[in-house]
């Protein structure tokens, strides 16, 4: 049951619409950290990366140019932090985090999780398998605890970075912090918000990634389930149709809250790739219209308006 409060609005002198930058030495993560242009910091976007560019033995599996070719790979935070610029979300600031580990045989990829078999170069994902499609099996559980044990040393490494961070120093509330991630960063990002300790986060964009299979049928189903939106964009060509993205869904569902608002969207004709479409962008940015928080600066400091909450969450001052 949700909870109103109402009270009057300070003036904005008692709320700073400026959140403190994060400081690097703060984690061992990198990342880069950018305001909102409206000087308003009052949501933040922590953007995930995925893979890194593959050398010549993993060239056939590259990402063709598109209009959003910058974004398509996502090798480091840097075009990610660029992304998150260009998105213009209002009253967001955003932050582009790195993955913690070079990935082998890659030029300068990163990884938030083992991603290959050192010795051989495969893919250790049996159920998209990047370098041989044809051998993907998506019945095959995760068979190697490296990576499930690696996605838990990230949840760790991103949750020590919210707890004693962002959210204490820097000021934002974790009901205004989303996440977007790709790929292997969209697999961090759902991560995190349905298994971490913070359990009352945003939201989560996801692009052409879910719950590692292991954690699917074997994490336990938190006491309290995710109550925040979550959004997941999918390529129908990435796995030679719906069945499988679909079951993967259907497995993240039930880590979420029965009133959480959990979509699927498909894009006819596209592979595992970041959106490059106007109706990508559209479903994008229309889940970050309906969630963000937003603040109205030239209400607060008036004398006869009062400020409305919901489950913690500021909707609008009233007069």
């Amino acid at each position: 049951m949700q909870s109103i409060t109402v009270k009057p609005s300070f003036p904005t002198t008692s709320k700073n619409p400026k959140a403190k930058s994060p400081i690097p030495s703060a984690t061992p993560l990198k990342f880069q950290y950018t305001p909102s242009k409206d000087g308003v910091d009052l949501n933040l976007l922590i953007l995930f990366h995925g893979l890194g560019k593959p050398k010549s033995r993993m060239r056939a599996t590259r990402v063709q140019a598109t209009d959003a070719a910058p974004f398509s790979t996502g090798d480091t935070e840097k075009p990610f932090a660029q992304l998150g610029e260009r998105l213009q979300l209002p009253q967001t600031a955003t932050l582009a985090v790195r993955a913690p580990a070079l990935i082998p045989y890659f030029d300068d990829g990163f990884e938030w999780f083992p991603s290959f078999d050192l010795s051989t170069g495969d893919n250790l994902d049996s159920t998209n398998n990047i370098l041989n499609p044809s051998s993907s099996n998506p019945d095959l559980p995760d068979a190697h605890p490296t990576r499930l044990s690696g996605l838990h040393a990230t949840r760790a490494l991103l949750t020590a970075f919210l707890t004693t961070h962002l959210i204490p120093h820097c000021g934002f509330d974790p009901s205004n912090i989303f996440l977007f991630g790709f790929a292997q960063g969209a697999t961090v990002a759902l991560d995190l918000a349905l298994f971490g300790v913070v359990r009352n986060l945003g939201g989560v964009v996801g692009v052409a990634g879910y719950l590692l299979g292991a954690q699917a049928t074997g994490e336990r189903v938190p006491e309290r389930r995710f109550e925040g939106p979550v959004l997941i964009l999918q390529g129908e060509r990435e796995f030679s149709g719906r069945a499988v993205p679909e079951k993967k869904f259907e497995q993240l569902k039930k880590f979420c809250d029965p009133s959480a608002k959990v979509a699927q969207v498909f894009v006819p004709g596209k592979g595992g790739e970041m959106p490059n479409s106007e109706r990508e962008w559209r479903a994008v940015h229309t889940f970050f219209a309906a969630h963000l928080a937003r603040r109205i600066l030239q209400l607060e400091g008036m004398s006869d308006v009062y400020e409305v909450t919901v489950s913690g969450r500021v909707v609008v001052p009233q007069g």
